[in-house]
C-alpha cells in the first residue's frame, strides 16, 4: 500500500517537474526567437530587406532550435525519476546555448559582416557562372551602401566599394573561361538603354562593368549632392575605377579600360555639375595615376587621359571654381615627368601637347592660364635640366622666350617655396608649387640659359 503510494507521487511529481521544464523551454524559445527577429528586422530596416532571406539561410540558426526541440521531445517522452535530473540539465544547456547563439547573432548582424557576406555570395556565383546570383548580390552591396550614406555613415559604402573592387578584379580572370550566353543581355537588362548601347555592350562583352559603374555612378552622384560629403567613400569608388582599369589593361581588354576612362570622365563632370573642387583634385589625381599606369602600355589612351585633365581643369575655371586649373596643370606636369622617367614611347607627344596648350591660352587671351602654364613649365625645365634632358628643356625655353619679365617672378615664387606639404589640411596633402632644392638647381641654370 505504501509502495504504491510512494510510486504515484514519485510519477506526479516526475509529471510536475517535466510540465514546469516544458513551459520554460517553451517560453525561453518563443522569446529567443522573438527577440531574434526583432533584431534582424531593425537591421533589414536600417539597410536593406534581404537581411531577413540571408538570416533565414543562416545555418547557426539551426543548432538552438535543434537544441530546444530535442529538448521538449525528451522532457514529455520520459516521465520517469531518473530522467527529472535529465531534464534539468538539458534545460540548463540550452539555456546557456543562447549565450554564445546571441553572440554569434550580433556579429552577423554587423554592418561590416553582411557585406563581407554578399561579396562572398558574389564570387561563388561568379565561379558557378550564376548570373542572376551574381547581379543581385552586387546590387544589394550598393543599396545598403545608399542606404549608410542616407544616414550619414561611411562605414559600408567604404567596405562596400573595395569588396566591389576586389570582385570586379578577380571577375575580369574568370571571363575567359565564361560561356558566350553570360555575355549576352537585351533591353530587359538595362531598361531605358537605346538599342545601340545594348548592341555596344553585347559588342564589348561589358555587360557586368557597366552595371556596376553605373551603380558607383548614381552613389558617386548622392554623395555630391547630399550636404554631408563622404568623400572617402568617393575616393574609394575612383580607386576601384583605377584599378579595374589597371587589371583590364594587363589582361588585355581594352574594353573595359576605355569603360573605365569613361567613367572617370563622367566622374569629373558630375563634381563640376555640383561645384566640388575638393572631389574634383582627387579625380585628377587617380586618373592620372591611371595615366601613368599605362605609359608604355597603352600609349594613345595616356595622351588622351591628359587631354581629358586638361579640358576639365580648363572647364572649371571658366565655371569660376578657382584653382581647380592649377591641380589639372600640375597632374599634367606630373605624367610627363612619369613618362619621361619611365622612357615612355608617347613623352614627347605628352610635352606636345602640354606645350600646346599654352599657345591655345594665347590665342584666346587666357592670361591667367597663360600664367599658370608658365610656372609649370618652369618646374618642368628644372626637372629636365635635372635629368640631362637638354632637348627638351630647349623646347621649353623655346616656348618661354616670350614671357618677358614676368618669368623672373614666377621663379622667385617656386623659390621661395620651403615646405613640400600645403600649409591647410587638404586631401592632396602637398604643395603644388615645392621643388627639391636639386630641382630648384635645375631651375637656376634654365633660367640663366634663358636670360642669355
Amino acid at each position: 500500500m505504501s509502495s504504491g503510494m510512494i510510486s504515484v507521487s514519485s510519477q506526479a511529481g516526475g509529471a510536475g517537474i517535466s510540465g514546469i521544464v516544458t513551459q520554460i523551454l517553451s517560453t525561453i524559445l518563443g522569446l529567443a526567437i522573438t527577440i531574434a527577429f526583432v533584431l534582424v528586422q531593425m537591421t533589414a530596416t536600417k539597410y536593406i530587406s534581404q537581411v531577413i532571406d540571408m538570416f533565414l539561410r543562416w545555418k547557426v540558426n539551426l543548432l538552438p532550435v535543434a537544441l530546444f526541440i530535442f529538448s521538449l521531445i525528451f522532457v514529455n517522452s520520459v516521465n520517469t525519476g531518473a530522467s527529472d535530473t535529465v531534464s534539468l540539465i538539458l534545460l540548463l544547456i540550452s539555456v546557456i546555448s543562447l549565450v554564445p547563439y546571441f553572440y554569434a547573432l550580433f556579429g552577423f548582424l554587423k554592418s561590416e559582416n553582411l557585406v563581407d557576406r554578399m561579396g562572398e555570395e558574389t564570387v561563388r556565383a561568379l565561379e558557378r557562372g550564376n548570373r542572376k546570383k551574381a547581379l543581385d548580390e552586387i546590387l544589394k552591396l550598393n543599396k545598403m551602401s545608399k542606404s549608410a550614406i542616407q544616414r550619414m555613415k561611411n562605414e559600408v559604402p567604404l567596405r562596400s566599394a573595395d569588396l566591389v573592387r576586389d570582385i570586379m578584379v578577380r571577375y575580369i580572370d574568370l571571363k575567359k573561361g565564361m560561356p558566350a550566353e553570360w555575355f549576352r543581355i537585351d533591353s530587359s537588362d538595362f531598361p531605358g538603354s537605346p538599342p545601340e548601347a545594348i548592341d555596344e555592350i553585347n559588342r564589348n562583352r561589358t555587360w557586368l562593368e557597366v552595371k556596376v559603374f553605373q551603380e558607383f555612378a548614381v552613389i558617386f552622384n548622392l554623395i555630391l549632392s547630399s550636404w554631408y560629403k563622404l568623400r572617402d567613400v568617393l575616393t574609394g569608388i575612383l580607386i576601384a575605377a583605377r584599378t579595374v582599369g589597371c587589371k583590364a589593361q594587363e589582361a588585355g581588354d581594352g574594353h573595359v579600360v576605355d569603360l573605365m576612362v569613361k567613367f572617370f570622365n563622367t566622374f569629373a563632370r558630375l563634381a563640376l555639375n555640383n561645384s566640388d573642387r575638393t572631389v574634383l583634385y582627387n579625380i585628377f589625381y587617380q586618373y592620372r595615376l591611371f595615366a601613368e599606369s599605362l605609359l608604355s602600355k597603352n600609349d594613345g589612351l595616356s595622351r588622351r587621359i591628359a587631354r581629358h585633365i586638361g579640358y576639365y581643369g580648363t572647364l572649371a575655371e571658366k565655371l569660376g571654381q578657382e584653382y581647380v586649373l592649377e591641380t589639372s596643370l600640375y597632374d599634367i606636369m606630373m605624367l610627363v615627368q612619369a613618362a619621361c622617367g619611365k622612357k615612355a614611347a608617347n613623352h614627347a607627344v605628352l610635352l606636345e601637347d602640354f606645350l600646346g596648350m599654352y599657345d591655345d591660352a594665347g590665342k584666346s587671351g587666357n592670361d591667367k592660364l597663360v600664367f599658370k602654364l608658365e610656372k609649370r613649365y618652369l618646374m618642368l625645365a628644372g626637372f629636365y635640366i635635372l635629368k640631362n634632358e637638354r632637348s627638351f628643356a630647349d623646347l621649353i625655353k623655346r616656348k618661354l622666350q616670350t614671357a618677358g619679365p614676368r618669368i623672373k617672378e614666377l621663379e622667385a615664387q617656386i623659390m621661395k617655396e620651403k615646405d613640400p606639404d600645403f600649409w591647410e589640411v587638404t586631401d592632396r596633402i602637398i604643395n603644388f608649387d615645392y621643388v627639391d632644392s636639386a630641382q630648384k638647381e635645375g631651375i637656376r641654370k634654365f633660367m640663366a640659359e634663358l636670360e642669355s
